[in-house]
């Protein structure tokens, strides 16, 4: 019962960070990434056995983590494709992807030491086990539904649909 009223906490508290983000491509994307965002959380926050006052402390840090390293994947993509790039610009590249990934692990180590206190080294790398659970989970579903639309496709197209 604890488990689950901190499950239910953590989503009231973390909800209305994630109604205000909206994909660009409509409100149907926004939607999943709410309710995708609301599953990790909840995943996560049952993986590790967070309490109300570590979820207090942990999701706030481990927010402002994931916002940090989206904007360093954004950053990391090559403005050019790499057959239109010249030596040079494919020399700057690979520099500047150098930088960006110490940058990730410069954030990694921070971010790990503010966890520290609060979680303990146990349930941090508890936390990647877990973010890694829920990524492979995801995948297996959607690549359940492609596979079971595939299907689909196929006895439509046996029909003569």
């Amino acid at each position: 019962m604890k488990r689950l009223s901190v499950i239910l906490f953590s989503l009231i508290l973390l909800t209305p960070m994630f109604a205000q983000e909206r994909d660009r491509t409509g409100d149907r994307d926004g939607q999943r990434k709410e309710k995708m965002e609301a599953l990790k959380i909840a995943f996560l926050t049952k993986e590790l056995n967070l309490t109300t006052q570590e979820s207090e402390q942990f999701w706030p840090i481990y927010n402002y983590h994931q916002q940090e390293l989206k904007s360093l994947r954004k950053e990391m993509r090559p403005v050019k494709r790499v057959h239109e790039m010249t030596d040079q610009e494919a020399e700057a590249a690979l520099q500047k992807r150098f930088e960006l990934q110490r940058r990730k692990m410069q954030l990694e180590e921070e971010t790990m030491n503010k966890l520290k206190p609060i979680l303990g080294a146990k349930r941090i790398l508890k936390l990647t086990r877990a973010e890694a659970k829920f990524k492979r989970k995801v995948l297996e579903k959607a690549g359940k539904r492609q596979r079971k639309g595939a299907k689909g496709e196929r006895k439509r197209e046996k029909k003569g649909f």
